[in-house]
């Protein structure tokens, strides 16, 4: 039964520090809910549970043994002999030199939750800094200096780099950031994760082709939280309803001339339905893209410049953006229009409105234009 361990001792190990000698020598009955490798080393990182609340320690190298034969597994009950506190980088961390197997239980025992002081409601986080963070400029330096209680929703790594990019959540908005390298070895070894409660101690940023770019430069862990907290959505200030997209924009761009100066090259809010590669014998890849006005959608090509957007996932489905530069040409008598450049102004979770196709008009008249009446005439003669 959950009164067997001893229930509160986790809270006080999560808060503990170096100076705890007698928090750390007193020996404690707690369980293990998990035992996990460490990728790429030799280390284990331990759930313990007191009944009510979890926290996590390290394996000291001198007790591997016991996972290797089985003897501390998940579920295992133990009374610690022995622990140790250290900071790694603002992280506090447990290490577990000593213990003892009382026995195993089949299940765990009572249902413990994340420590009380790591944030398990929404309004624990900072809620609204995401908002903030996401219409930041480089001289918000206090914004981006002060630290902010977020959490992490995803972690994903860029294709062919060894970049991570980090979906924030203050529990009502989230908004994106990317890892600086130097904190790359949070993820490799499973300190940053799903779900991680995080401390932002320096953000920096700037721009890079017209994209706001956050950079997470130093960060502490605050706790690991099972679930997501709250129901956090796309900033405000991106699209998310289909009036918020420049209506009607499609259908102008699908009948565009190469003369059309302004339309071309003022800027549009579209959304991304989809991107795809052309298959080809060309050495450059070439990407089609479907643009969506929320109302109705147009292809255009994507020059070549702006293939990095689609390799490292900046530019994917869903994706709002703003056009920059357009141009319009006709290859074969067939319209083809170029997507020169282009700012991401966010990201959405699902298409925009039901859009339908803005040239299907055009393109019945074309293919009716081609029938060939008697005497060699078509259509386009009879007009």
């Amino acid at each position: 039964m959950a009164h067997e361990l001893e229930e509160g001792v986790c809270a006080r190990l999560a808060a503990a520090t170096r100076n705890d000698s007698v928090l750390f020598t007193t020996p404690h009955v707690l369980q293990v809910l998990s035992v996990k490798k460490i990728t790429d080393t030799d280390r284990f990182r331990v759930i313990l549970s007191d009944g009510k609340h979890f926290t996590q320690a390290m394996l000291a190298f001198q007790l591997n043994h016991l996972v290797h034969d089985h003897t501390l597994n998940k579920h295992t009950i133990i009374r610690t002999d022995g622990m140790s506190c250290r900071f790694v980088q603002d992280k506090r961390l447990l290490i577990l030199m000593s213990l003892s197997v009382v026995g195993q239980s089949e299940e765990k025992i009572g249902e413990p939750t994340v420590i009380a002081s790591v944030p398990t409601m929404a309004h624990e986080l900072e809620e609204g800094v995401c908002t903030r963070l996401a219409a930041v400029t480089p001289n918000d330096d206090v914004l981006l200096t002060i630290p902010h209680v977020l959490q992490v929703l995803s972690v994903k790594k860029i294709t062919d780099t060894d970049r991570f990019r980090v979906i924030l959540s203050d529990g009502k908005y989230f908004t994106q950031a990317m890892l600086a390298t130097q904190l790359n070895h949070l993820v490799h070894d499973h300190t940053l994760d799903r779900h991680t409660i995080i401390r932002t101690d320096g953000m920096f940023y700037h721009f890079v082709q017209d994209k706001r770019l956050l950079i997470l430069m130093s960060l502490s862990v605050v706790g690991q939280s099972e679930e997501k907290i709250g129901e956090p959505t796309a900033i405000a200030s991106v699209p998310t309803m289909a009036h918020e997209l420049e209506e009607g924009v499609c259908t102008r761009l699908a009948a565009a001339t190469p003369n059309d100066d302004v339309l071309l090259t003022t800027p549009h809010v579209l959304q991304v339905l989809s991107i795809k590669k052309l298959i080809g014998s060309s050495s450059t890849d070439r990407f089609r893209v479907i643009l969506s006005d929320g109302k109705y959608f147009t292809q255009a090509m994507l020059a070549t410049q702006l293939n990095h957007l689609v390799h490292d996932h900046t530019l994917d489905k869903h994706t709002i953006i703003r056009t920059n530069g357009m141009s319009c040409h006709f290859v074969r008598d067939n319209r083809l229009l170029i997507l020169m450049s282009l700012s991401v102004v966010g990201q959405s979770e699902e298409r925009i409105g039901e859009p339908t196709m803005a040239d299907e008009l055009e393109d019945i008249c074309a293919r009716l234009a081609a029938v060939s009446f008697p005497g060699g005439r078509s259509l386009r003669h009879l007009t």
